[in-house]
């Protein structure tokens, strides 16, 4: 550590011990470890975050995705408020800038073939319960384009999904 350390600084940046976290990604229980660095010891975790993307030491996404779906649930109630106040441009150019910002935020780490199917259906119900805010009418189907892109469902399936008419 005191190697990257002093090669930090010789360019002219600072380590802060003190905020710094280590993770050792491993699939099975490891003892912490501790690593010493410019003096003061830092001692592994079993999770860091990292510009608000959980990284647990197995690399299981799943308390990160629970986590952003509960905060996703606490905003579609004031969203129903909000769309009373605004015409309907400003209300989906609104909800869908700053809704599906923060549901994705970091998905090329967190979404992908490892996901489990059971979070998979969890994100896409909130993802779908914003577009039944915005659109009363709209259709409770999944559209193709969304599960193409995630891959999960069998080509001899995908007849049975209609797109949602958004218009």
């Amino acid at each position: 550590m005191n190697v990257h350390a002093n090669g930090l600084l010789s360019l002219g940046m600072i380590v802060n011990t003190k905020k710094t976290e280590i993770v050792a990604f491993n699939k099975t229980n490891v003892e912490p470890q501790t690593l010493q660095c410019q003096g003061n010891y830092i001692t592994s975790q079993d999770m860091v975050r990292v510009l608000g993307v959980a990284f647990e030491k197995s690399l299981d996404w799943r308390p990160h995705i629970d986590k952003t779906i509960k905060n996703m649930c606490k905003i579609t109630h004031g969203l129903k408020f909000l769309r009373k106040q605004l015409i309907e441009q400003q209300f989906i150019r609104a909800t869908t800038s700053q809704y599906y910002g923060m549901l994705y935020y970091g998905a090329q780490v967190w979404l992908g073939d490892h996901t489990p199917r059971s979070h998979l259906k969890k994100l896409t119900s909130i993802h779908c319960r914003l577009l039944r805010i915005v659109k009363n009418n709209w259709q409770r189907v999944l559209s193709k384009s969304h599960l193409n892109k995630i891959g999960r469902i069998k080509p001899e399936n995908r007849a049975k999904f209609s797109q949602p008419h958004l218009s």
